[in-house]
C-alpha cells in the first residue's frame, strides 16, 4: 500500500502540480485552445492520451482496479514526459513561440 502511495504521489501528483501551476502562472488559470497551432507530436500524444483513457474506463468498468491504476501512473507519467519534453513554461516565454502554448 505504501509504495502504490508514494508511486501515485510522486507520479500523477507531480504531473497535477505541474499542469495546475503552469496553466495559473501562463494563462491565470484558463486552459488556451488552440487546435489550429497543434504539431504532429501533439496529435499522438493526445492520441495515445486518449487510448489510455478508453483503457482506464474499461478497466474500471470491469473492476480490475489494479489494472485501472496502472493505466493511470502510464498516464500521468506520459503527461509528465510530455511536459519535461516540451517545456512549455519555456515556450511561453519566447515571441516565436508563445502561440504554441496559446
Amino acid at each position: 500500500m505504501a509504495k502504490n502511495n508514494n508511486e501515485l504521489l510522486a507520479n500523477l501528483g507531480n504531473f497535477s502540480n505541474r499542469a495546475l501551476k503552469f496553466t495559473v502562472s501562463a494563462f491565470d488559470g484558463v486552459v488556451p485552445i488552440y487546435p489550429d497551432m497543434m504539431g504532429s507530436e501533439d496529435s499522438l500524444f493526445l492520441n495515445s492520451l486518449n487510448a489510455k483513457i478508453a483503457a482506464y474506463m474499461e478497466s474500471m468498468e470491469a473492476v480490475k482496479l489494479k489494472e485501472g491504476l496502472k493505466i493511470a501512473m502510464e498516464y500521468s507519467s506520459l503527461c509528465n514526459g510530455y511536459f519535461q519534453e516540451f517545456k512549455p513554461w519555456d515556450l511561453n516565454k519566447k515571441p516565436e513561440t508563445q502561440k504554441r502554448c496559446m
